[in-house]
């Protein structure tokens, strides 16, 4: 899971005011809850597989990368019967580690 934030590079810092006129019919964009920013935060830690990638080392990413280390992406496959065969549907989901 990732997420690519390609802001205005024209712009050195920018504010929510930049973000309100910033358009582009190509692009969808908002502004979400920091509750929302930290559950995914912690879904694209506990999905990584290897490496977790940010702009910079923050002590608040190391910890929740070290909250969980233990955690892996699991594959669940289902197994529908259908009217002329079955239907494999195949999700993945992060789970912690028992090792």
């Amino acid at each position: 899971m990732a997420l690519l934030i390609a802001p205005d590079l024209d712009i050195n810092r920018p504010n929510f005011e930049d973000v309100k006129r910033y358009s582009n019919n190509k692009d969808v964009f908002g502004v979400i809850k920091q509750s929302y920013v930290n559950t995914f935060n912690e879904a694209t830690v506990k999905s990584a597989e290897r490496i977790v990638l940010h702009q910079k080392k923050e002590d608040w990413l190391v910890r929740l990368v070290l909250q969980f280390s233990k955690w892996r992406v699991e594959a669940i496959v289902s197994h529908l019967p259908t009217e002329r065969g079955t239907m494999i549907i195949t999700r993945q989901q992060p789970i912690e580690r028992n090792d």
